[in-house]
């Protein structure tokens, strides 16, 4: 028997020692208790593991990253302490900014004025949006917003002639026109190239609304016409009619695009055209060819409207 060969004598020892599995019992009790506090371990960790929305950091506050002292609390921006405002997880720096706003006789009377401070991101608007609580007509200290205001509402018009019957009233909400308080004269912005700082120079825009022109202006292709402001939602005529005088747009900075080459992608995304349209042109560069695809015949084929269709006109290369 040479020195490899293994007796069965020898067999039968290594068995009764190690096992059938090749593990001694105190190294099969070790494997087990280690695999037991592995698992343990895994649990505990699940188990207090924080959700994704507590655990993702607040991009609202560059500064500083949300604590759980943050807290989401209804109040009103008329009103509210510099210490409430970083509960709700502004900076002190910020808080402070609107404060300012209120002592230089600045009254929010809705709740989208709260975005036309220049410290209010976008993010943290939709963050509070649902918490802003804005007593109509009146401010939360129980003061009129006019009187707040420090008499800067402007005189209500009346007709020459006009004579007002019956008992004068304590109290009459303000009409929009009779609210409207303009951008200085002077200030003129160009749409086109104008960066977040010069868009919140206009009154009623601040950083919420200076983002969503310029990503509005991003995806059109720049304006032909200060007028499709108002195609932004929260941008009504009341408040566009507070800078209307104070804004132009170049029109030598349009980016221009063919019907004939445009992606389907990038059609899609078009305010103008949109995924049903853009499907539609694809359609009929198949069967028509490009040179069909004209804004004339893209309205007998019932994909866009007369109004989309001028609109669009400023967008088209011509062929």
């Amino acid at each position: 028997m040479t020195g490899r060969e293994k007796s069965p004598e020898r067999e039968n020892d290594r068995e009764r020692y190690y096992g059938k599995d090749g593990l001694t019992k105190s190294r099969a009790i070790g494997i087990t208790i280690l695999m037991g506090a592995l698992l343990l371990f895994q649990l505990t960790v699940f188990l207090t593991r924080k959700p994704e929305e507590e655990r993702a950091p607040d991009a609202e506050r560059p500064e500083r990253m949300v604590s759980k002292a943050d807290t989401l609390f209804r109040f009103n921006p008329n009103t509210i302490s510099a210490d409430s405002l970083v509960l709700l997880g502004f900076t002190p720096g910020q808080a402070q900014v609107v404060l300012n706003y209120r002592e230089k006789g600045g009254v929010f009377r809705r709740k989208e004025d709260f975005a036309k401070i220049y410290s209010v991101s976008a993010r943290m608007y939709e963050r509070l949006q649902d918490y802003i609580t804005v007593p109509s007509g009146r401010t939360g200290s129980g003061s009129t917003a006019s009187e707040a205001s420090a008499g800067k509402r402007r005189p209500v018009k009346r007709h020459e002639g006009a004579e007002e019957h019956g008992p004068k009233k304590a109290f009459r909400r303000d009409s929009a026109a009779e609210r409207i308080r303009w951008s200085p004269p002077e200030l003129l912005v160009e749409l086109n190239g104008a960066d977040s700082a010069e868009l919140v120079k206009l009154y009623g825009i601040g950083g919420y609304y200076a983002e969503k022109i310029i990503a509005y202006r991003e995806r059109i292709g720049n304006f032909y016409t200060p007028e499709q402001l108002m195609e932004i939602r929260g941008i009504d005529s009341a408040r566009y009619l507070g800078f209307k005088e104070n804004v132009v747009a170049d029109t030598s900075m349009i980016r221009k695009f063919s019907l004939d080459t445009a992606s389907r992608r990038f059609l899609s995304a078009h305010p103008y055209i949109g995924p049903y349209t853009a499907r539609g042109i694809l359609l009929l560069r198949q069967r028509f060819g490009a040179e069909y695809c004209t804004l004339e015949n893209l309205e007998r084929e019932r994909l866009l409207t007369p109004q989309t269709r001028e609109a669009l006109r400023h967008y088209i290369i011509e062929k």
